[in-house]
């Protein structure tokens, strides 16, 4: 099914590209401005520059290929001084190096996916998204949270459910209850009022919506106020 989001008038996700190699830095771009929601704020062939351009901008996600920017520098070093500065930015490795320390290294670190190159447009959208579930997440999630809140965050790596082909974030009963409530409605609901509907906590009704809207099961609207922000609505497409 085609894949329907609204982000009118939402602050896009920002990106910083980290990469020498300037055919691989096209193509991130070229992918990028294909993929509605997100934009490239700056580029950087340096860890100097790259330094530089995280302490100017905010920004969400980076594309880094730590090799390609220092040598001399282990990937420790190199993730680890995106850290210091942005400590709430995903990393996201690119990479040439498809050994098993290598890719163990980098999520060891922290990044939150790895790329190999050659990447097609498919598996890069899908760091793309797996990049703005992380942040809608930690947006959604309560001050104090329980231990079932931080068991949510593991899943949206992207691991499938090898019986099913679901996410493994997703149980085929919670799914069935969410479409069952909300294919009863004909109006956009917000997301407190989904929550309240199913009997959910916020954080698992985002998650759920989330899927619905990738697979094209449910589309989300904005309604503009008088005053404060819009409210996002999401609603059952029959």
């Amino acid at each position: 099914m085609r894949i329907v989001y609204n982000r009118m008038k939402e602050e896009p996700i920002h990106i910083l590209i980290a990469d020498q190699d300037l055919m691989t830095v096209s193509v991130m771009e070229r992918y990028i401005s294909a993929v509605p929601g997100f934009v490239v704020v700056g580029i950087a062939s340096t860890l100097p520059q790259l330094c530089l351009l995280l302490q100017k901008k905010g920004v969400d996600v980076i594309f880094v290929e730590p090799a390609g920017l220092a040598s001399d520098m282990a990937m420790a070093e190199t993730v680890g001084r995106i850290h210091r500065i942005s400590p709430m930015t995903a990393i996201i490795v690119v990479s040439s190096l498809p050994g098993r320390v290598s890719i163990q290294h980098a999520l060891s670190l922290g990044a939150f996916d790895y790329i190999l190159k050659p990447f097609s447009f498919e598996r890069f959208r899908q760091s793309l998204h797996g990049s703005r579930d992380r942040q809608l997440f930690f947006q959604t999630l309560p001050p104090l949270c329980t231990q079932k809140d931080i068991d949510d965050l593991f899943p949206l790596r992207g691991e499938k459910n090898l019986y099913n082909h679901l996410p493994i974030s997703i149980q085929q009963e919670t799914l069935d209850h969410m479409v069952g409530v909300l294919s009863t409605v004909d109006v956009p609901l917000t997301i407190g009022d989904i929550a309240l509907a199913t009997g959910f906590s916020r954080t698992t009704t985002w998650r759920y919506l989330d899927y619905l809207l990738k697979i094209g099961s449910v589309v989300s609207t904005l309604e503009y106020r008088p005053t404060g922000r819009p409210l996002k609505k999401f609603k059952y497409l029959k």
